[in-house]
C-alpha cells in the first residue's frame, strides 16, 4: 500500500515540475486532430474526382450522337417527306420530326382527307393540310411519317388513307410512326410478320394484325421505324434521318 502511494506521488511530482511533458502530449494530440485523415498516396483519387469520373461515364450516348450530328449534319436537300394527318394529331409527335427534317433540308408536305386547318388534341397547335390524300403521288416522296394522337384512329376510317399506307409500304421506302400510329398500320393490314413498338395499349391491335410488339424507345424492322412516346422523339428523329441518309 505504501509503495503504491509513493509511486503516485513521484509521478505527480514529475508531471508537475516538468511541463514540457504535458506540452508534448498536447501538441501530439493537436497534430492528430488537425490531420484526422492520412495523406492520399500518389495517384489516388479523391471522392470528388471519383464522382466526376462516374458522371462522365454516365453521359447519355444519344445526346452525344445528337451533338456530333449537329456539328456535321447530313444534307438531305432534295428529299421529300409526306406527313399523313387528320384532326386530333399529337403536337410534339408531329412538329418535332417535322422541324428536324426541315433542318436537314427535307421538304415536308402535310397530307390529309381534307384541305384546311387541323388542330392538335393535346395543345392549341394548328397545322394546315395542303394536299388531299388522293392527290399525293407516292413516287414523289422518300418517306411516310404517321404521327400519333387521335389522328391515326380518324385516318383508320378513311379507305383512301388505308390504301395509301398499303401502297407506300410496298415500295420499301421508309415508313415512320410513333405512339398510336400503328393503329393505322394495323387497319391497313401491313403488320403481318413485322416487329415494332408503340404505346403499350396498342399491343393488342399489333398482335391481332399479325405483328410482334416490343417495348423499346425505337425499333427498326426493315423499312418500318417505330417509337413509343414523345420522350423517344430524339431517337425517333435520328432513326428517320439515318434511313433517309442511306437512300441519298
Amino acid at each position: 500500500m505504501k509503495k503504491n502511494v509513493c509511486l503516485c506521488v513521484i509521478i505527480f511530482c514529475v508531471t508537475l515540475f516538468n511541463p514540457g511533458c504535458n506540452n508534448e502530449m498536447e501538441e501530439s494530440s493537436a497534430e492528430t486532430e488537425e490531420n484526422p485523415l492520412e495523406e492520399l498516396t500518389e495517384g489516388e483519387e479523391t471522392d470528388e474526382e471519383k464522382e466526376e469520373v462516374v458522371e462522365d461515364s454516365l453521359e447519355d450516348p444519344d445526346e452525344k450522337r445528337e451533338s456530333e450530328e449537329a456539328m456535321d449534319p447530313p444534307d438531305l436537300t432534295g428529299m421529300k417527306a409526306i406527313f399523313l394527318l387528320a384532326n386530333g394529331f399529337h403536337d410534339a409527335e408531329t412538329t418535332s420530326p417535322l422541324a428536324y427534317l426541315e433542318r436537314h433540308g427535307v421538304e415536308c408536305v402535310l397530307v390529309g382527307p381534307e384541305i384546311g386547318e387541323i388542330a392538335a388534341y393535346n395543345t392549341n397547335t394548328t397545322l394546315d393540310i395542303e394536299k388531299l390524300i388522293e392527290d399525293a403521288e407516292i413516287t414523289d416522296y422518300d418517306i411516310l411519317i404517321i404521327p400519333g394522337g387521335n389522328s391515326p384512329r380518324v385516318l383508320n376510317l378513311n379507305e383512301q388513307a388505308l390504301a395509301f399506307v398499303r401502297d407506300f409500304m410496298e415500295t420499301k421506302k421508309p415508313v415512320a410512326t410513333i405512339c398510336r400510329g400503328p393503329y393505322l398500320l394495323a387497319g391497313a393490314g401491313v403488320l403481318e410478320g413485322r416487329t415494332l413498338t408503340a404505346m403499350d395499349f396498342v399491343e393488342d391491335a399489333i398482335f391481332e394484325a399479325g405483328g410482334e410488339f416490343v417495348n423499346e424507345a425505337v425499333f427498326v424492322d426493315r423499312n418500318l421505324i417505330t417509337s413509343r412516346e414523345p420522350g423517344d422523339l430524339p431517337l425517333f428523329n435520328q432513326a428517320i434521318i439515318e434511313a433517309l441518309s442511306t437512300q441519298k
